[in-house]
């Protein structure tokens, strides 16, 4: 294996209405934001689908990363569309435009491509079921996703985090997976698909750490939320 982190997810065009800002088909996207971040901390290979609509900007922006591994493709790039009642509440989903992400396959055929950590970012579980098959024995795996798999692709994601050792999630998704138990849900997750963490994030309220022994808990940096946008994917 070679060195840093290998990121699946998605590149995208976010339109996200709030009462601070607009943003109007700026690049996003769990890709994006996580290696955004994670460049920080060493070498990124980014493997997403994208529409060349929006590759010389993401070639651009991600020009740091390893981009072997992306699929250009002729359709256009996957569109989130949602709101938020408040700067940092939750986004709610209005629609979603698939695009150059329908029935996207990873392009994991290139060992060159493989890291010690790979972090299956937030997007179809299928896709994130590819790359977990192909990741080399003994590279660490962690996890993310999104309520609208859990509720309606629920044995996929089972399947991810079964493959996993670490399950970053929302509160909302935390609950879901724990089937609605209210009593140490993280705990009950962890058990459940044997993993050896959970990080619950919590935007402006922190995030937990969840393990077999200790809960930790970390205060969210003091900031003035603008737009909470991939922040969840920056954290990860």
């Amino acid at each position: 294996m070679g060195q840093g982190t290998l990121v699946v997810g998605t590149i995208t065009r976010d339109f996200v209405r709030s009462p601070a800002i607009a943003l109007d088909g700026v690049m996003g996207g769990s890709a994006s934001y996580f290696a955004l971040a994670a460049r920080h901390f060493g070498p990124v290979t980014v493997v997403a689908p994208v529409g060349r609509d929006v590759e010389p900007e993401a070639r651009a922006t991600l020009a740091f990363a390893d981009l072997r591994a992306l699929s250009v493709m002729d359709a256009p790039t996957y569109q989130w569309h949602a709101r938020r009642e408040t700067p940092s509440g939750d986004a709610q989903t209005i629609r979603r435009f698939i695009g150059a992400s329908d029935g996207y396959r990873p392009a994991v055929d290139h060992a060159a491509t493989w890291a010690p950590v790979v972090f299956l970012g937030s997007c179809d579980p299928v896709a994130q079921l590819d790359v977990a098959a192909a990741a080399p024995r003994g590279a660490l795996l962690a996890a993310d996703t999104m309520d609208i798999f859990i509720q309606q692709q629920r044995s996929e994601v089972g399947r991810v985090l079964a493959a996993s050792r670490i399950l970053l999630a929302t509160d909302l998704e935390i609950h879901l997976l724990a089937d609605g138990e209210t009593e140490a849900p993280a705990s009950l997750v962890m058990a459940r698909f044997g993993l050896d963490c959970v990080v619950v994030k919590r935007g402006e309220g922190g995030a937990e750490l969840w393990t077999r022994t200790e809960i930790h808990e970390l205060s969210a940096y003091p900031v003035e939320a603008i737009d909470p946008t991939g922040a969840g994917d920056a954290l990860a």
